[in-house]
Order: C-alpha cells, then structure tokens, then sequence
C-alpha cells in the first residue's frame, strides 16, 4: 500500500486489522485504535519506553505544532511493528521524531516483533520524504542498519554517540548490596544507616498501588522531590505541568498494567525518599528519584535503593536500570552503562536539505553558546537522576 503524506493528515488512516496484506505498511494519527494490539506486545518490548502506555502519556504532552504519525506494519491480521512518530512542524519544514523524545529525552526504539516487520516500517517511514531524528537510541538496535540499509540512494543516515545510561546487572550476591560497594564506600552507607536509625524507626516499602492509591501517593512523592533543590529552581515534576504530567499519565497506565511500583524511605514519622518505578522485562527500571535534603546527611536515597536492588532480586530480575544518564552517585553502585546514540535520515529532497542546514545551524549556535560558557552543555530529562550535592555520599 503505497503511502503518501495526505493520507498521513487524515486522522483515520488506518484500514481494518482484517483487511491486512503481506505485510500491509499504513500511517495513521490515532494511538488509541492500536493499543490492545500494542498492548499485547509488551511482554517482548525491551523497555517500557516501547509501550503504548509511554507514548500515550507523551503524545497528551505534545505542543500545538506536533502530531503522532504512526507507521504501522500489520500482517495476517496482526500489528507486527509500529514507529510511533510525531511531525514536527515547528523544525524547517517538518521532521519526524519519536513522540516525548524532545521532551523526555529517554531511550526509546521502534516497536517491532521481527526484522522483516522493522524494515516495513522504517520504508514506510522513508517514504514520507522528511527528516527523521530518533534522539537516543540504545546502541546495539537493529533498527539503525535497517535505516542504512533501506536509506541506500533515498537520503543520507548519520548516527553519533549520545550519552549512556547506567544499570546494574542483577545475581543473589546483590540480596546484599553494600558487599559490591569499595570499601569506603561500604563504610560510609553504615554509617549514614547508623545516622537514619537515630532518627527514628528506618522502613522501606516498596508499594504497588491500586488505581484507588495512585494519586495519593503520586502526591506524596512528587512533595518529597520538590523539597530538593529541584523545587528551588523550579523544575521539580510537582512545578512541571508537561512532564509531571506525562508521569501521572504513564503511571496510571503502568498501574492498571500491574507494573508500576512506587518505593517510599521513612525515617520515624517522615517520609524521606522515593522511587518512582516500574517492573518491565525482567528488570526494575527507576523513572524518578528524590529525597528530602533535611536527611541528607544519611544519604536516604541510597538506604531506599538498597531496598529496590533487594527487592528486584527477590523477584527474579536481571537487572536495575536507572535511566537518565551516567553521573557521579550511580558510578558508586556500577560501572555498567548502556551505550546510545541518535540516527538522523535526511531525505534527498528540499524538505531533507532545509532540515539539514536547520540542524547544522543549530549545532554551531550551541558550540557558540557553550564556546561562551566555557564548557559543553548536555541537554538531558534528568531521568532517574539526583544532583551532586548530598545523596551520592555514601
């Protein structure tokens, strides 16, 4: 079925699911006529950034000049991949993009079930004739040799390395964390866990909420991050209509999915850290970290992560991804990190020019900015990173 852009401005693109060929590539606008399909796929998706869930919650937090295209391949009446994109208007003439990528800044990859339903989709996608950025791919995707492969004589492919993000390979020795810490390090985390007991009472639970909880203790965590120096300046997810709200969105569906868990630290009557995570893939990935700096002198947020790594070994996952990017406190607990990079397609047409010389302009204006600052600037969501000023201590 050939694509063209006007069918991807009609908002009901999409034919039936049984009227599917072999294989059927079409662009539709609607998430929600896709999501049990989509839905059903998560059980082999590698992240939960690859969920219907995710991109749901992202395409509410679109601007005015963005609209979800999805390019979907279906097969014997089946959805077998899907890139769920967004037009951006506002660049040049238009790019594609991951939807929530701009405002997220999370890894995130095409959906798909096999190779011969990603090379579907991604020349489906070529076909639209804009460029296409996919912000942070994971490094060892396959999607980026189809995007070579299937760019050959249509347009040019760059991919560049973008910033990694840590996990933890997960065994039974982690059943007790602070054994993988150095030394001092080890020394440290008793120390700060001595500190916490003369508080009070040191509980740590790692909750999954019902549909009835989950605003309640949404509020609870978003107040423990706002009591950082997130909230000073502004860009805690409580002060954060845009992404606070793609997380009370994704939440609630990781939560009627059965995969959100919400890990809160109590020192006597108060709360002094949580978490923010969900279970995916046999893995515990934590969106969103915080915790109140009137405890940090016993480093709460490393008393609650021990916790989770507990926890996540208990239930048999391989390992604990914390998203965002490689920074001082995660390099306490490992050296593991998943490498990333971006693939940006520029069609050999007017629109892939503009969208060239957009990009490149602004790269120069960045080197000048940051030329000017005296350093390099990285643009980053903050994932499930905390600051360097307190809770990477022990």
């Amino acid at each position: 079925m050939a694509i063209t852009e006007a069918e991807t401005d009609a908002p009901n693109a999409a034919p039936p699911a049984d009227t599917f060929s072999d294989p059927a590539v079409f662009v539709s606008a609607d998430l929600d006529e896709f999501q049990p399909a989509w839905e059903a796929l998560a059980p082999i998706l590698p992240s939960p950034m690859e969920t219907f869930g995710w991109s749901a919650a992202a395409a509410a937090s679109l601007a005015g000049d963005q609209r979800p295209r999805l390019v979907v391949a279906g097969e014997c009446g089946s959805i077998r991949a899907i890139a769920p994109l967004t037009i951006h208007r506002g660049i040049a003439l238009g790019r594609l993009e991951l939807i929530g990528m701009e405002l997220l800044n999370e890894p995130g990859d095409i959906v798909f079930t096999d190779q011969k339903a990603l090379k579907a989709v991604v020349r489906g996608a070529i076909r639209l004739g804009r460029p296409i950025l996919l912000g942070r791919l994971p490094a060892e995707s396959p999607t980026i040799e189809v995007f070579r492969q299937a760019s050959k004589r249509r347009g040019k492919v760059i991919v560049r390395d973008r910033p990694s993000y840590p996990f933890i390979p997960l065994g039974e020795s982690w059943l007790e964390p602070e054994r993988h810490l150095s030394s001092r390090r080890r020394s440290d985390y008793r120390r700060a866990r001595r500190r916490a007991d003369g508080g009070g009472e040191v509980r740590a639970a790692i909750i999954v909420p019902t549909l009835g909880q989950i605003d309640e203790l949404l509020e609870k965590a978003f107040t423990i991050e706002a009591r950082s120096w997130k909230g000073t300046a502004g860009t805690a997810l409580a002060h954060d209509p845009v992404r606070g709200g793609h997380l009370r969105r994704f939440a609630a569906w990781a939560c009627g999915a059965g995969t959100l868990r919400i890990c809160l630290l109590h020192i006597g009557d108060a709360m002094a850290a949580m978490q923010i995570a969900v279970e995916h893939n046999s893995a515990l990935w934590l969106l969103k970290i915080g915790f109140d700096p009137e405890f940090a002198n016993c480093s709460p947020g490393n008393l609650l992560l021990a916790e989770s790594i507990r926890y996540a070994v208990t239930q048999k996952h391989r390992s604990l991804e914390f998203l965002g990017i490689v920074e001082p406190w995660t390099q306490v607990w490992t050296d593991h990190e998943r490498k990333c990079v971006s693939l940006r397609y520029y069609p050999f047409n007017l629109c892939g020019g503009c969208g060239f010389l957009a990009d490149a302009a602004g790269k120069l204006l960045r080197r000048a900015i940051s030329g000017r600052n005296g350093k390099t600037a990285i643009s980053t969501s903050g994932g499930s990173g905390e600051p360097s000023n307190g809770d990477e201590s022990a």
